[in-house]
Parts: C-alpha cells; structure tokens; sequence
C-alpha cells in the first residue's frame, strides 16, 4: 500500500477528505517522531511500542588491514509488536499454511 492509498482508505474509513487525513497522518507522525527522539516510548493499544534502541561502542577488527577500530554507538528505532498482534500475525500464517 502506498501513501495515497492509505490517505483515500483512511479518508473513506474516516468520512473526511484526502487533505484532512494526510494532516492527521502528518501530526501523528511529526508526534511520534518528536517523542522518540525524546527517548520516550510510544505505545499503540494493542498494536506495540516505538522505542530508541541505543547499541554500545564496540570494537571492531578491520579485516583489510588488521587494525582494531572503535565504532561509534548506533541509535535505532525499534517496534515491539504486542502480543495480541503476535497472535494475529501468527494465526495469519497459520491459516495460509494450512491452504498451501
């Protein structure tokens, strides 16, 4: 699904316009981001968490020349799906499997 598919199904599912669903898209996305780089959880009933996921400074060995190099600690977005969505998602695969 693509960005103007998802504006018209939420646009129809909401009765507004393509404008005010791409608005309201807009705003919960400019909110999640602001409050994930505030290094605050954001969580979706039922759905998951949106949270940073800060991996450590770690030493590397450069296989090239041998040399040992230190790498910088990396930040990363992490989704945790919740477990009613774990079982969703499962009982999705399941079913297709049992058709195949």
């Amino acid at each position: 699904m693509n960005n103007k598919e998802l504006l018209s199904q939420l646009a129809k599912r909401t009765s507004t316009s393509p404008t005010k669903a791409l608005q309201f898209v807009q705003a919960l996305t400019n909110e999640v981001q602001s409050q994930i780089l505030a290094n605050n959880q954001v969580t979706f009933l039922n759905k998951g968490v949106f949270e940073l996921q800060e991996e450590e400074s770690r030493i590397v060995a450069d296989h090239s020349s041998q040399k040992r190099v230190l790498m910088p600690p990396r930040v990363s977005i992490l989704f945790k799906p919740s477990l009613s969505l774990k079982s969703t998602l499962q009982n999705l695969s399941d079913h297709e499997n049992k058709n195949n």
